[in-house]
């Protein structure tokens, strides 16, 4: 059972399995899989207190120990580990933590708001088929499930070949550890949403707007948290907003072609402007001019969808 506290079962059967089984990485996290130090969550889960009513019951399918085993194994699943550049560590806000816990729950949160307070942006998605929303918070429940795995890799150290590793090593165990906690019929219908996640299709809204929350998430906490306390590295700032920033813009560029109406596409650009752009308008750098203009001549969609968005003139908002 992979999602119950003692993972020594899976340990020894992955690493058996060399072929539809992560073998690399287990020696390393052996003493976390095989860990009980954590008391698990008995009577209360902090996914299911988030969840929206209508998916609880579809949620509460999977066995308590299952759901218990997810939960202990983000919360002890730590991100913002090791944040280097050129081999050298970044500063970091020193009161900031976070596990892979806080970020699904803190998604959920997003989606609970999009429903609530950009409603064209959420038909926009579902088609106001309530069934497709479920898919969305199934996607944002499973979709770091391979960190328990792997850990966290940050985006500045995936290129290094420890980090080449892991994020191969990811999807496999996630997989492999879906397959066995969940019995035959959840586990072909979960593990397809996982994948959708892993490669979203160009026109997969779900997948799209998964993949958005998580950067984007990602991406105001670098710049809050990271980037704000490194401005004298200009080139790793520089990098951030090159980098960083685009991954994070694209599926929302694309999902913005998608829209349907353009009220939908101003909501997704408003989400947008609250939650990532503003974060990176705010820090105070000598090319900040420069490197928005970098950005909005990559994403055209998104700085000048119809006339009455372009007249806003986006990503300039807190001047």
């Amino acid at each position: 059972m992979a999602f119950e506290s003692d993972w020594t079962g899976l340990k020894s059967e992955a690493e058996q399995d060399t072929v539809t089984s992560p073998k690399v990485g287990f020696q390393r996290r052996a003493k976390y899989l095989s860990s009980h130090d954590l008391q698990l969550r008995r009577e209360s889960d902090p996914i299911l207190d988030v969840l929206p009513r209508s998916f609880q019951p579809e949620y509460l399918q999977v066995r308590r120990e299952v759901r218990q085993g997810l939960v202990a194994g983000l919360e002890k699943t730590l991100r913002w580990q090791n944040v280097t550049w050129k081999d050298q560590p970044r500063k970091m806000n020193p009161d900031f933590h976070e596990n892979d816990l806080d970020h699904v729950l803190g998604l959920i949160k997003w989606c609970n708001l999009i429903e609530r307070e950009y409603p064209a942006l959420y038909a926009e998605i579902t088609g106001e088929d309530r069934s497709v929303w479920h898919e969305l918070l199934t996607m944002i429940i499973v979709h770091d499930v391979g960190e328990i795995g792997t850990g966290d890799v940050v985006l500045t150290n995936q290129g290094t070949l420890d980090g080449i590793r892991k994020k191969k090593l990811e999807p496999r165990w996630a997989k492999y550890a879906l397959h066995k906690s969940l019995p035959r019929e959840q586990a072909q219908k979960i593990i397809p949403i996982y994948n959708r996640f892993e490669v979203p299709a160009d026109n997969d809204r779900v997948a799209l707007i998964a993949k958005l929350m998580d950067k984007a998430q990602a991406s105001g906490h670098v710049a809050r948290n990271i980037i704000a306390y490194n401005l004298d590295k200009q080139d790793y700032v520089q990098f951030e907003f090159r980098n960083n920033l685009p991954i994070t813009l694209k599926p929302g560029a694309r999902l913005m072609e998608l829209c349907r109406s353009e009220e939908a596409a101003r909501q997704l650009q408003s989400f947008l402007q609250e939650h990532v752009l503003d974060h990176f308008d705010a820090l105070e750098i000598d090319d900040i001019e420069y490197l928005r203009g970098e950005v909005r001549d990559k994403f055209p969609v998104i700085f000048g969808y119809g006339t009455n968005l372009s007249e806003r003139d986006a990503f300039v908002i807190s001047e």
